[in-house]
């Protein structure tokens, strides 16, 4: 036992000599590293500055976007297709904070702008809808002229049926020959005739329905208007849908944007590090191996950062898609990357909240109320039918005969010019009652309740999806809240991990190395604590998006937009 103490004392002192040796030859620090280990430390500051460690109550509106060019927010036209290059081409970028962007969203999302339009077709269905009660009205009038021109001609004489004489007998017995009555429809043989007839007429007349007993009016007016209300459903449901949509957008805009910053710094100071070990081996000061690891971390980093200039760039253009602003304008993310004040609710009261007067709920509600008031409607089609109808004209024509010629035959009354007036009414009821269509109406009464059936199964589907959705996002915002936290101290600790190595460097107790490892530590921590609170937003916009208005609002709101 005295004797291996005895060994390893002496290969103890003998190693004391050689690292002795090694450290006095260790290379001086660079002046040029603790130059950018400086200017790293005040980029650090601004990191931190653009990583909010408080909620950012303060909103800013559109309007301040004062000094943005013109027409660069406003929406393209709907048919505009660009067919040039140079309209497509970048020339503005413009800064928008989240209320800035979700306040754009309102005004240029072409969804939003559908769901409008769905809500004005449904209010047109109910008009119409309503117009089943009141009667109506129609008015008739025509008016033409119309000529003919006919020939008559008679091979055979009528004598036999139209005697020329009569005889009238006297009281003395005898009979005096007179002139017959009908002589003047005598036709002779081959006897014929030619005129030419003008006919010109004009009428007017009103007409005037009304049901006095129609069973199906009211199942129908009922259907249009749960058909809006399903509209107006689907339009707030589109409405936190924009909403989460353009939050998520402008939180993974934030994100790139940051890692950029990041990503930038952090390879500005490995391009020092591997300079100064290039500078190193050549003076034999530091072995290949150092070279080839600081060249490796250096190519890594140059990758990490054009990722993260494509995710930059990528995000950028969803949002300005998103947001629908001009096609020669990108936007940016503005503001420090914030987490969101603390989720006041617990998760059953959460709960609670989104299944009340969800639009998504109530939409599947109002379709299936639609659809069994049009069964109603279609049952009322067997029922009886009562009317009131009642009409009345007036109608002026005028006859002119015209190259008039009578060669034995056709003497008829030719007038040159005859003028009719006439002018009638007319009022009744009208009864109707479809007794047997052969199936045809109670098939079309199945065929909706079973899809009211089918809409009722489709909301119980959707009610656990709600609530599956809110206990996910529940879920990983509470884990994101505590990765927060840990990323925050893991961030400071690293931070203060490089402040200590740079010191040391600047002593001589450190080398490169140890400088290195620590701002790839301080890098890991940075972005960590950047993608902890954006997850945590994300999160906190996932929980709003099935928290929405009362109906009453959206209805409100929808007119007004």
């Amino acid at each position: 036992m005295t004797a291996a103490i005895l060994v390893a004392a002496s290969l103890g002192l003998a190693m004391v000599g050689p690292l002795a040796q090694i450290q006095t030859k260790a290379p001086a620090a660079s002046a040029a590293l603790l130059r950018q280990l400086g200017q790293l430390e005040r980029e650090l500051g601004q990191l931190d500055r653009a990583l909010g460690e408080t909620p950012n109550s303060k909103e800013i509106s559109l309007a301040s976007l004062a000094d943005a060019p013109a027409g660069s927010l406003l929406a393209p036209a709907n048919s505009a297709i660009p067919n040039q290059a140079d309209a497509l081409t970048i020339r503005q970028e413009l800064h928008l904070t989240l209320a800035q962007a979700q306040e754009l969203a309102l005004i240029n999302d072409l969804a939003l702008k559908e769901r409008q339009a769905q809500i004005n077709e449904s209010q047109g269905y109910v008009q119409s809808a309503k117009g089943l009660f009141a009667p109506s009205i129609g008015f008739r009038a025509r008016g033409g002229y119309s000529q003919q021109s006919q020939y008559n001609f008679a091979p055979q004489n009528n004598f036999s049926l139209y005697p020329e004489y009569s005889s009238v007998s006297q009281a003395n017995g005898s009979s005096i020959k007179t002139y017959a009555p009908s002589a003047s429809f005598r036709v002779t043989s081959d006897g014929w005739n030619a005129l030419t007839t003008g006919f010109a007429d004009i009428s007017a007349g009103l007409r005037l329905d009304y049901n006095l007993l129609d069973l199906s009016r009211g199942p129908t007016l009922a259907a249009r208007q749960a058909q809006r209300q399903e509209a107006i459903a689907r339009y707030g449901d589109q409405l936190r849908a924009t909403q989460l949509a353009v939050s998520s957008s402008f939180y993974r805009l934030q994100l790139a944007q940051q890692l950029v910053r990041i990503r930038e710094a952090v390879l500005a100071n490995d391009l020092v590090i591997q300079s100064q070990v290039r500078a190193l081996k050549k003076a034999g000061l530091v072995p290949r191996l150092d070279q080839y690891r600081i060249e490796a971390r250096s190519q890594e980093g140059k990758r990490r950062l054009l990722q993260a200039l494509a995710d930059r760039r990528s995000s950028q253009r969803e949002l300005s898609n998103l947001l629908n602003v001009a096609f020669n304008t990108t936007l940016s993310a503005a503001g420090p990357i914030n987490l969101q004040a603390p989720w006041p609710l617990s998760l059953e009261n959460t709960l609670v909240q989104g299944f009340y007067q969800n639009p998504q709920l109530l939409a599947l509600k109002a379709a299936r109320d639609a659809l069994l008031r049009q069964a109603d409607s279609q049952a009322a089609q067997l029922l009886p039918n009562l009317g009131l109808f009642a009409e009345g004209g007036y109608g002026q024509n005028n006859i002119s005969n015209f190259g008039v010629k009578l060669q034995g035959c056709c003497a008829a009354t030719h007038i040159p010019v005859v003028q009719n007036q006439q002018a009638d009414w007319a009022a009744g009821l009208r009864f109707n009652w479809r007794l047997f269509d052969g199936g045809i109406t109670s098939g079309q009464v199945a065929a909706s309740r079973a899809a009211a059936e089918r809409l009722s199964l489709a909301s119980a589907r959707e009610r656990n999806r709600i609530r599956q959705e809110l206990e996910s996002a529940f879920f990983y915002y509470e884990a994101s809240l505590a990765q927060v936290v840990a990323a925050r101290y893991g961030y400071r600790a690293a931070r203060e991990a490089l402040r200590d190595a740079r010191a040391r460097y600047g002593v001589g107790l450190a080398d490169y190395s140890d400088v290195s490892d620590s701002l790839r530590q301080l890098t890991v921590a940075m972005e960590a604590k950047a993608e902890a609170i954006t997850q945590a937003n994300l999160s906190y916009a996932r929980l709003l998006r099935e928290l929405s208005p009362p109906l009453n609002q959206l209805d409100s709101l929808a007119t007004n937009n």
